[in-house]
């Protein structure tokens, strides 16, 4: 819910045709092996993107590769484990109209992440874990930058009776080097870790298998891959943002609480509710880049982008579902309202409201 029109007068007058195109698909392969306490899966696939407008055309290829190994124990006491590698190794072939034609451009980028959980089992109610996350991405051809970003929580957990805790304190870290030699270039991935962030999470199930008042309190660091923003914006201009901000950057999620009640009716409908706030540095926004000075086939230049912003933000969610012999529908409400910290011209702010709906099935079957 917006008036996006509104960011650029010349955006309300719009005309002409091109041709283009839009395309994105991923294949692959998975497998689990099982054994008496433990099991493996493995994933191993090929991703693709493919787009064209009036202002770049690219194709984008990753091979992905990952596998997790964990425990499958039910004994009282044991050590626990659960350990995850993923592996990517992507390049971007584009040709841009931006500022100036550019000709032909690569970026590649090689991501390796690691996450997982250690530690015993102390009884069928507590346990001592401690969460490692590793992920570095590397980048070459016409990017020179890598960043890393590690992470360790150690955390009790508690489930007895009605009560769930979590109680754990998140220790972070971010390493980067930005090597790029480009006219006009602002360093990417400069955004540093707060290095500690709580990590609490705790439930009272008040009527069993019905009610649950559940509250948590987090935060931590995301790096913002190439590969993700490729993901949601396929059309956008990795040098758009030449000069006006960094193409890419760290978000620091500082801190995240929020309090909900769950559960279900007559287990026919089923509910989520929760509300809360977030404080947030270099969180990821769309923007339009405007140049005067360039013109094509269809007059201004305009280039999607992104740029990263701090903002704080109040939210509440609404998950539901409805299952009956005949019925099944599920689906979200978002409300969210955001207040940057340093507006600029033609970003794009969340909508305040949105929501999805899902029919699986209406009428009679069988």
């Amino acid at each position: 819910f917006g008036s996006y029109r509104n960011i650029q007068e010349d955006l309300k007058h719009t005309s002409g045709t091109f041709d283009g195109h839009d395309f994105s698909n991923r294949f692959g392969v998975d497998g689990r092996v099982d054994w008496s306490k433990s099991i493996l899966t493995y994933d191993v696939g090929f991703s693709t993107i493919a787009a064209k407008d009036t202002i770049i055309k690219r194709s984008y290829n990753a091979v992905d590769v990952a596998a997790r190994f964990r425990s499958n124990n039910d004994s009282e006491q044991y050590f626990y484990y659960d350990g995850g590698v993923s592996m990517s190794f992507g390049k971007d072939a584009f040709t841009t109209h931006y500022p100036v034609p550019f000709g032909n451009k690569n970026i590649s980028e090689n991501i390796i992440s690691f996450n997982g959980s250690f530690g015993p089992v102390m009884s069928y109610v507590s346990s001592i874990l401690f969460d490692v996350n590793m992920t570095m991405v590397y980048y070459g051809d016409f990017l020179k930058a890598n960043v890393g970003s590690m992470s360790i929580t150690p955390k009790y957990q508690f489930d007895k009776n009605r009560w769930n805790f979590s109680l754990g304190v998140k220790i972070g870290a971010i390493t980067k080097s930005d090597d790029t030699v480009q006219d006009g270039h602002i360093k990417m991935f400069q955004n540093d870790s707060q290095v500690f962030y709580p990590d609490v999470h705790i439930s009272y199930e008040a009527i069993k298998s019905y009610l649950t008042f559940y509250g948590y309190v987090t935060g931590g660091d995301h790096i913002n891959t190439y590969r993700s923003v490729l993901s949601n914006y396929h059309f956008f201009e990795p040098l758009a943002s030449n000069g006006s901000n960094a193409m890419l950057d760290n978000t620091q999620e500082k801190i995240n609480f929020a309090a909900g009640v769950k559960g279900n009716v007559a287990t026919r409908f089923q509910y989520d509710l929760k509300a809360g706030y977030a404080v947030v540095d270099k969180g990821m926004f769309d923007k339009v880049v405007r140049n005067a000075y360039v013109y094509g086939a269809t007059g201004r230049l305009y280039c999607p982008e992104v740029i990263f912003a701090d903002y704080k933000s109040f939210y509440s969610q609404l998950l539901f579902a409805w299952k009956s012999r005949n019925v099944t529908v599920d689906g979200d409400v978002h409300y969210q309202t955001t207040k940057f910290q340093h507006p600029e011209n033609n970003m794009f702010k969340p909508p305040a409201l949105k929501g999805n709906i899902r029919p699986f099935k209406i009428g009679k079957t069988g």
